[in-house]
């Protein structure tokens, strides 16, 4: 007889999320496996109707179908982070279907199917183990064929490949790395992904996403000995140092090689700063945060830029109520229970959505906010069934 939580994404055995929920929850399920194996390859694309979709964002389409049928563990998170994040991505829509119809389908899409992905993972709907299990050998795959391709590289001496180019494959590596370290159950497996993945930056020589790194390895050390104040401290600095950094090796020409690469991202943000400053509170939809430069078409590296240009300043709003719901349920858990890897990978994405494009609307923040709330769901679903019932004594 079939248990009635056996569906294709969670196996017989996930029913206990009593302390081995994180480390040994079950057996590895093999659709949500290989799902994971494709959440890094950021740098394919394939054609469906109507559209050019990536590679990861249809796993996160095929994570949706599988996990949609099984049973909801707990809520997906906090109050506020639910109406945050449904208020923003139900403006972002409203605003595009109000201004273009369905023209921009696949921002559309894309939106929405990061929307699910985040929200079944965090729901417990999802086997983590098999998820990150996956998102882990993808990763290395992805590095060693990089690696591979080197001498043929467009960009030469730089790590591209199935992880996207320089740049975006430096975020794919940060975040996601993070995200699946969470779930390694020994220090020294964690330090050998953490290992791989610092190898695999250096390779993309992205600095944004090499301070990324730096700061979510910080994180990860320093974090569960602070408290609300000192990790705003944390994160404030950081930011500081990232800005005297850069402007020092601007001064001493460290990225000398990079100065053409480095002259059209100055004059795209100059058009970034332009058309911010009409996008007003409304925004002009999805879609929208592109320009051209020198005959090429472009879209903007600075994602926080592209938020407000496609969904105005409600929408900028909207993000910053959905970090800081984010960043309070933090301190709700005990330091000892927090999934401090988790959340490395989430400040990692941040900090590379200021530099690289559309960071802040592609599938490892979505997949990384995902697995965060899911740990902290199990914490708090453990913490729930350990606590006394009322009425009732030790020795009833």
């Amino acid at each position: 007889m079939s248990h009635p939580t056996d569906t294709a994404a969670t196996p017989r055995r996930a029913t206990d999320v009593g302390g081995g929920w994180v480390e040994r929850w079950g057996d590895i399920v093999i659709p949500v496996f290989l799902l994971g194996l494709l959440l890094p390859v950021r740098g394919i694309e394939f054609l469906v109707p109507a559209m050019s979709l990536p590679i990861n964002t249809l796993a996160c389409v095929g994570l949706v179908a599988v996990a949609v049928w099984a049973p909801s563990r707990w809520p997906a998170a906090s109050p506020a982070v639910l109406l945050s994040a449904t208020a923003l991505v139900g403006w972002l829509v409203a605003r595009t279907v109000l201004e273009q119809g369905l023209g921009e389908l696949r921002r559309t899409v894309n939106i929405l199917t990061l929307f699910l992905v985040a929200g079944v993972i965090a729901s417990g709907r999802v086997h983590v183990r098999s998820l990150t299990r996956g998102i882990g050998i993808g990763l290395v795959a992805g590095l060693i064929i990089g690696v591979a391709l080197l001498p043929r590289s467009s960009y030469v001496g730089r790590l591209t490949g199935v992880l996207g180019d320089p740049n975006a494959a430096g975020y794919v590596l940060a975040t996601l790395g993070f995200a699946a370290a969470q779930s390694l159950t020994t220090r020294r497996t964690r330090l050998v992904l953490w290992a791989v993945v610092a190898v695999g930056i250096a390779l993309t020589v992205s600095r944004t996403s090499m301070f990324a790194f730096a700061v979510a390895t910080l994180w990860v050390w320093l974090a569960p000995r602070m408290r609300r104040l000192g990790s705003l401290a944390l994160l404030g600095g950081t930011s500081a140092l990232y800005l005297w950094l850069n402007g020092l090796a601007e001064a001493r020409n460290w990225f000398t090689a990079r100065d053409g690469s480095d002259t059209l991202r100055e004059e795209l943000a100059a058009v970034e700063r332009r058309m911010v400053d009409q996008a007003g509170w409304w925004g002009d939809g999805l879609g929208t945060a592109v320009t051209e430069i020198r005959g090429t078409t472009l879209f903007f590296h600075n994602s926080y830029r592209a938020m407000q240009v496609e969904g105005g300043l409600i929408a900028l709003g909207l993000l910053l109520l959905l970090l800081g719901a984010l960043f309070w349920m933090v301190h709700q858990l005990p330091p000892q229970d927090r999934p401090v890897w988790a959340e490395g990978a989430i400040i990692a994405a941040l900090i590379c959505s200021f530099n690289i494009g559309f960071s802040l609307t592609s599938p490892p923040l979505a997949v990384a906010i995902g697995l965060y709330l899911a740990y902290h769901g199990a914490v708090r679903e453990r913490s729930r069934g350990e606590r006394p019932v009322r009425g009732l004594s030790a020795s009833a």
